[in-house]
């Protein structure tokens, strides 16, 4: 299993300039969706520069996505599924609610997150 993991990693270096506008923009225009530009630009200003955002961009713009008027996600529904730093979070306190309210409903299925970081050192 060893070898097979180290077979399947792959180092991935910083984004370009305009692949983190693509992160936010592609997903929803292949669902027929729009992202408002206010949206964008917060997002972008919120993740430049910011190792491991990716992770939690994605979960916010999933939360947003969850809260959209039609077919536009919002600034909005962004702030009110908690943004980058407090999406994860309200998204873990609406499940510890829904387990507390019901101890019989099994808590609901955590996916993996994949943590990117900046590198901190070279090795040869």
């Amino acid at each position: 299993m060893a070898a097979a993991l180290n077979e399947a990693t792959l180092l991935v270096g910083p984004m370009t300039s305009e692949e983190p506008r693509a992160a936010i923009v592609r997903p929803a225009e292949v669902r027929g969706e729009n992202v408002e530009c206010d949206l964008t630009a917060h997002i972008l200003d919120e993740v430049t520069d910011e190792p491991g955002a990716l992770p939690l961009m994605s979960h916010a713009l999933l939360e947003t996505w969850r809260r959209r008027r039609g077919h536009i996600l919002t600034l909005q529904a962004y702030e009110a599924a908690g943004g980058l730093r407090g999406a994860i979070a309200r998204t873990a306190e609406d499940a510890k609610v829904l387990v507390n309210i019901s101890p019989a409903i099994p808590p609901p299925p955590f996916r993996v997150v994949i943590t990117v970081e900046a590198p901190t050192e070279v090795s040869p």
